[in-house]
C-alpha cells in the first residue's frame, strides 16, 4: 500500500487483517467480551496495529482502553487513530508534540448508495457522482476522527462540506472549531478502497 508516501512524517501506520484475531490486554478484552466474532476481530486488529504503531515510536507496549463515544484512549503525549473495513485494517500513531489530532478512514472503493446520499451530502454536494460520493464520505470521518478528541463533541455529516477539492469547512461551530474553518483531508485510492486522512497543525504536549 501507498501510506507511506502518502502520510506526513512523524505519523507511523500498521496494517493488520480484521478477519483475524490478534491478543488484547486487559480491559481490552472486556470491551467486546460480548461481541460477535467479527466485531472482536476487527476490535483486536485495530489494538493490535496500533501497538505496533506506537512501538515505533518508541512507546512501550501498553493497553489502549476503550473512552468515550468508544473511542481509542491513547497514551499521553500521543494521538492516532483506527479505520477498518472487512478486509483493511490501518492504525496510525504520531506524537502530539508534532500533530495535535490525526484522522484516518478507508471504505471500499465503490459509489455510494443512492439511499445514503441526503444522509451523507451537504445540500451543496447533492450534485457529486456515486464515486465522489463515497469519497466525501470517507473525508468526513476522518475529519470528524481528527477533531473529536480537541472538540468533544459528534458531528453530523452534514456539518461540513466541501470546497470542490481537498478543504471541508464547517458549517456550523464544533467546540472550539468555528464554523466557516476549512481543513485538509488528503485521499489515497489504493487496494480498492479510498483512504482519506486529515491531520490538526500545531501539536502539543
Amino acid at each position: 500500500m501507498e501510506l507511506e508516501g502518502f502520510l506526513p512524517a512523524g505519523v507511523q501506520f500498521t496494517l493488520r487483517d480484521p478477519r483475524r484475531n490478534y491478543p488484547l490486554i486487559g480491559a481490552e478484552q472486556q470491551a467486546v467480551a460480548r461481541a460477535v466474532t467479527k466485531r472482536k476481530n476487527e476490535f483486536s486488529a485495530g489494538r493490535d496495529g496500533a501497538r505496533a504503531s506506537l512501538a515505533a515510536l518508541g512507546v512501550a507496549l501498553c493497553e489502549i482502553p476503550v473512552g468515550v463515544r468508544r473511542a481509542p484512549v491513547w497514551p499521553d503525549g500521543i494521538c492516532g487513530s483506527i479505520t477498518h473495513s472487512a478486509h483493511l485494517c490501518i492504525a496510525l500513531a504520531a506524537r502530539k508534540i508534532e500533530i495535535a489530532s490525526i484522522g484516518i478512514d478507508a471504505e471500499p472503493d465503490a459509489p455510494l448508495k443512492p439511499e445514503l446520499r441526503s444522509a451523507i451530502l451537504h445540500e451543496s454536494e447533492l450534485h457529486v457522482s456515486g464515486a465522489e460520493a463515497i469519497a466525501l464520505f470517507s473525508m468526513k470521518e476522518a475529519l470528524f476522527k481528527a477533531l473529536f478528541p480537541i472538540s468533544g463533541e459528534m458531528m453530523g455529516f452534514h456539518d461540513a462540506k466541501s470546497d470542490g477539492a481537498s478543504t471541508l469547512t464547517l458549517t456550523r461551530d464544533i467546540g472550539v472549531f468555528k464554523a466557516g474553518e476549512g481543513f485538509k483531508v488528503s485521499t489515497l485510492h489504493s487496494e480498492n478502497h479510498v483512504i482519506s486522512f486529515c491531520a490538526l497543525p500545531g501539536g502539543n504536549e
